[in-house]
């Protein structure tokens, strides 16, 4: 509803270990609801342990492919 009455509204995401997993899902979740501007910021003050970062790292390269399709 924001978008009906702000158009150019943007996404904007906080990424923390806990919520990393969805990246690629809210990424699509934004597209598809026309934002004109997607964000993800990762949160630095956790920890991100080895299995966060290939997680991210994996959810990065999902959605890296889904735009090259």
């Amino acid at each position: 509803m924001i978008l009906k009455y702000f158009p150019n509204t943007s996404f904007r995401s906080t990424i923390t270990p806990y919520t990393v997993k969805n990246l690629f899902n809210n990424y699509l979740f934004a597209e598809k609801n026309n934002f004109s501007q997607i964000v993800f910021m990762p949160e630095l003050r956790h920890n991100w342990d080895s299995k966060d970062l290939n997680i991210f790292s994996y959810e990065l390269q999902k959605i890296f492919n889904y735009r090259l399709n």
